[in-house]
């Protein structure tokens, strides 16, 4: 599986290093964001969304933008928060307090 991630607070740093324990990750595109991509031949910056099998951010608050991205591509967009009226494509209120990794799977 192939997981972009936009990392904005810790939440997505932790998002990111979970999913990395993950056998079946070929790769994780961090987008927008200006962290190391470390040892991890799997870990890359991305500018696109292309390639990408699913979408994860950490965004709280307005992710319009980021469903867009997601619905551009193609691809299912995972968020953090509840939204009224989600895509059908998208998987809402995957945060720590309702389990992130089971959203996931």
């Amino acid at each position: 599986m192939r997981i972009a991630l936009r990392q904005t607070t810790d939440l997505g740093l932790r998002a990111g290093r979970v999913l990395l324990g993950e056998k079946s990750l070929s790769a994780l595109g961090i987008l927008d964001s200006q962290l190391g991509t470390g040892a991890d031949r799997r870990v890359r910056h991305i500018d696109s969304l292309t390639g990408f099998d699913v979408f994860v951010t950490d965004a709280d608050g307005d992710v319009v933008d980021d469903l867009r991205l997601a619905h551009d591509a193609g691809i299912p967009c995972v968020v953090p928060g509840e939204i009224e009226d989600p895509p059908p494509d998208s998987i809402v209120g995957a945060n720590a307090r309702s389990g992130l990794a089971h959203a996931l799977a």
